[in-house]
């Protein structure tokens, strides 16, 4: 045999088992990745990190709709709770909570802004692997009550109040007979007297806008969300109207209740022709003014008015609240008093008269 066919062979050989070692060190090389990957998986730090990772890609799970079970969905549908689920999801984090487990199971708590929004227990017994246990999730429980609004808003029957982009209805209704404070008076004397609205809703996820509509479709501003600008609802025209006659009336009221016996007489037809006849103030001053059951010896004076609102209590009512100012000469030294007011106004004929007043 030549020396050129003994070199081939050996270089052939020398070839093969390169090729062989090299076969061997690769399948050593995936076995030992495979190993490593599984010994990893035996930690519950890599479950735990592959959980969160699922979770907040997907935004959620089934655990975290179970916890949105008590979602007022007629004004946030569960698919915009999830949507702010996601949004908490992306800023959490979480860190295992020490002591007290056992050795097979481990437990992680989630946090977002600062607030606990979850639970997470793993459970060591999952895929066996290379004759490796790793760790699974046996139970998730979420809470996501610290984001949790809920409300209410009292306001007129003729109003509209819109949630976020939700219309309330007569389900968010929580009392439909709500007086207002400041005709409690009132209520006593006039039946169909105005009651509000009270429209509860939640809870929601996040604080949702709050929108308040008025009967002509305006919506109300924060500082006319209140019973005192619920009330004032007049017109302009109505307005001058209603505080001329309240000029008029309290002109008349301080003269006559400031009159002395002699003066009765005189002084009460004036102010009778501004009240409602037949209606309880008509009733009241006239007797006060035939008894004769006070007598003034002091001089008084009309000196300021001011009305502060126009309340239209429908059928041709009005409430108008006023102040007003009076200097009484008693002695040497005059007394300034300033006195609050709420007159019932009536349409009599086209005519404005007064049926009731209330001191406050």
């Amino acid at each position: 045999m030549s020396k050129r066919k003994t070199r081939f062979r050996f270089s052939r050989f020398l070839l093969i088992y390169a090729l062989v070692l090299l076969l061997l060190g690769a399948a050593a090389l995936f076995v030992l990745n495979l190993y490593l990957r599984a010994f990893e998986a035996t930690r519950p730090a890599t479950a735990m990190a592959a959980y969160f990772e699922t979770l907040t890609a997907a935004g959620g799970d089934d655990a975290c709709r179970a916890a949105l079970s008590g979602l007022d969905t007629a004004v946030q549908s569960e698919e915009e709770g999830l949507a702010f689920v996601s949004e908490l999801l992306r800023e959490a984090d979480y860190a295992e909570l020490a002591g007290g487990g056992e050795a097979e199971l481990k437990r992680y708590r989630l946090r977002s802004g600062g607030e606990a929004l979850g639970t997470v227990t793993l459970r060591r017994g999952g895929e066996t692997r290379m004759g490796l246990t790793g760790w699974e999730v046996s139970g998730e429980v979420f809470d996501f009550s610290p984001w949790m609004e809920q409300g209410s808003v009292t306001v007129p029957a003729d109003c509209r109040v819109c949630v976020g982009d939700a219309l309330l209805g007569p389900g968010n209704v929580a009392d439909d007979a709500v007086p207002y404070e400041a005709l409690r008076e009132c209520y006593e004397h006039f039946e169909d007297m105005p009651r509000m609205l009270r429209y509860e809703w939640g809870p929601c996820l996040g604080e949702l806008p709050l929108r308040v509509l008025d009967a002509q479709g305006r919506e109300l501003s924060g500082q006319e969300l209140n019973e005192a600008a619920f009330l004032d609802n007049c017109d302009e025209q109505t307005k001058t109207a209603l505080r001329d006659f309240a000029g008029e009336f309290v002109r008349c009221y301080v003269a006559f209740t400031a009159a002395v016996e002699q003066d009765f007489e005189d002084s009460y037809p004036a102010l009778a022709r501004l009240l409602l006849p037949g209606s309880p103030l008509h009733e009241r001053l006239s007797r006060a003014a035939y008894d004769k059951w006070w007598s003034n010896t002091r001089s008084c004076t009309l000196e300021e008015l001011n009305v502060n609102l126009c309340t239209d209590l429908g059928n041709g009512s009005w409430l108008i609240d006023l102040s007003y100012v009076t200097r009484t000469v008693a002695f040497a030294e005059p007394v300034v008093e300033q006195y609050n007011l709420r007159l019932v106004v009536q349409d009599f004929g086209g005519r404005l008269r007064a049926s009731n007043l209330y001191n406050y």
